[in-house]
This record gives structure tokens, sequence and C-alpha cells, in this order.
């Protein structure tokens, strides 16, 4: 039953793509259990993802909703394959998002697309770097619009970069001035409203734990290299997939970010249990090999590059 209910729902919105209907935007109708029709146009913020019996739309105004799985009875797709609406991250509008669509909602998470390197410019992709955990890396920080490119940094809990104050305790959001009244976020804060990724790309993204950023490690071989213009880390995996880390400097009681160009700072989304107004961070530095995981004060400015799993 559920495979033909698929199927119907494949065929009504390939009509409506190829133009059988017509209509100025393109929109994503969820047909709820208690009769509810949710309407939501699907411009270049949407998406659309499951995380356990939830389903995730990201809404036009960038804000995110979440339903039962359960309490969705149908969907149905209207307009054509003009504008946005890019649900499978491919660089196109065409009838492929249309199967995305379906597949999300039947569960199969492989239709929301992972690569072994970037398919297109349409960036954010999930590399595929076979780890043993499933985990799908980002090919670019958050903030940035290519793989080279540095992004936002961020404090730790923190989901916007400042423009124009220093990282500080004295300016850190999470505490009352000084390292020894830091606010308890949690040990982990992934997929909170303290999480750089999830709140500035949403779900399924979120920060890498202190656990992904050793199985990276672990499983990957690194090597520092220029990549474009921009010096950084390349993690290349057994599968020949890679990821480009940038050396986009950190910022730590200073006027400004300091080892652009030559180290590069990575927050993860763990705390560290011994020292609370530390976190846990992966570092590299300029011309080496050399990589580890530290602990890094909270209240520091570095970069953050999203998983997905």
């Amino acid at each position: 039953m559920k495979t033909r209910q698929l199927l119907l729902r494949a065929i009504l919105m390939l009509m409506t793509v190829v133009g059988w209907q017509t209509s100025d935007a393109q929109i994503l109708v969820l047909h709820l259990s208690d009769g509810t029709l949710v309407n939501i146009p699907m411009n270049s913020k949407f998406r659309m993802a499951n995380l356990g019996e939830k389903t995730y739309v990201t809404m036009p105004d960038g804000s995110m909703v979440e339903y039962d799985r359960s309490a969705i009875n149908m969907i149905t797709y209207e307009g054509n394959a003009s504008g946005s609406g890019d649900v499978n991250g491919d660089g196109n509008v065409d009838v492929a998002d249309i199967g995305a669509v379906i597949d999300i909602m039947a569960g199969n998470e492989e239709a929301q697309g992972s690569f072994t390197k970037c398919p297109n410019n349409n960036h954010p992709h999930k590399i595929d770097l076979g780890l043993p955990s499933g985990t799908k890396w980002a090919c670019c920080n958050v903030g940035a619009l290519t793989p080279e490119s540095y992004g936002d940094i961020f404090a730790w809990g923190e989901t916007k970069m400042r423009d124009d104050d220093a990282y500080t305790w004295e300016t850190y959001t999470h505490c009352d001035g000084s390292y020894n009244t830091c606010h308890d976020l949690g040990l982990d804060i992934a997929k909170t409203a303290y999480d750089a990724a999830t709140v500035n790309w949403h779900i399924p993204w979120r920060m890498p734990t202190f656990d992904q950023l050793k199985e990276l490690i672990d499983n990957t071989t690194a090597v520092y290299t220029n990549q474009n213009g921009v010096n950084g880390m390349k993690f290349t995996a057994k599968n020949g997939a890679s990821i480009f880390l940038p050396a986009a400097g950190s910022w730590w009681n200073d006027t400004s970010i300091q080892g652009r160009g030559q180290v590069g700072c990575y927050w993860s989304s763990t705390i560290n249990q011994n020292s609370t107004y530390r976190a846990v961070y992966l570092y590299f530095y300029s011309n080496t090999p050399y990589k580890t995981i530290s602990y890094k004060e909270v209240a520091a400015g570095q970069s953050v590059r999203p998983v997905a799993e």
C-alpha cells in the first residue's frame, strides 16, 4: 500500500512539474492526519530532512518546524520547474527533486544526497568519507560559500559571528564576565539552540562531537596543503573522498583574528567535563602534518565544520 501511495504521489508531482499545472511558485503541501493542509513555498531556504520519528522543514523565513512523521498522510507538489526548490542539492530544479521529496518522506535518507566530491558549486554538500559511523562531513565551513572560504567564526555555544567585538570573557554570551561564571549549556550542544551548524544550516547539519573528530583523524590521511590559493589541511579517506579545512585562524583576547592562513581551529559540540570553561576542538598548524584534539576556552572565536548523520 505504501509503495502504491508513493507511486501515485510521484505521478501527481511529475505532472505538476512538467507543466500540467502552472504556478508562479513551487509549493510543497503537507496533508496532516488532522485534516490540516500546510503550504510551504520552496524558496532558497527550503530544506526537508528526517531525524528519528520527526520530519523537519525549513520555512521561507528561515525558521524550522518539526512534524511527527506518522502525522503526515500525504504530500503533493504544485508549481513548475522555474525558480527555487532544489531539494536534492544538485544545483537543478527538475524531476529529480520530486523523487528526493518522496524518498525523504519514505525514510530513505540516502535521497538527501552524499558524495565523494562536490558535484557542483551549490555548496554545502555531504561528503562521504566511508567512516565507520556513517557520518558525512560538510564540504565547507559555516558561513563559507566554497570549500576554501574561511567562513564565520563562533564562540562555543554562540550562533552568530561578531563584527566588531573581541572574543573575550567579557563579551561571551554564556558567562557573566569571567571563566568561572560560565553558564551550563550541557555536556554536548549538538542539535540544540547553541549549535552554530544546526541554527545556521538547519537539520540534518550539526557540530561534530569529540568522537566524530577522533574518527576523522583515525580514518583519514591528513596533509597540510594549499588549495586554490588557500592554506589548510586536506583529509583523504580510503575511498578517495576528501575534505579541505582552511587555516582560518582563531580570535581570542586579541583585536582581530590571529593565525589566519597558518592554523586551523575547529569546534566540536562537546564540553570538557573536567573543566567546563573549555570545549573540545581540532587544531592543526602550518606546513606540518601535525593535528590534534585539544581543549580551548569556550569564549574563543573558532571555525565550525558541520557533519550530518
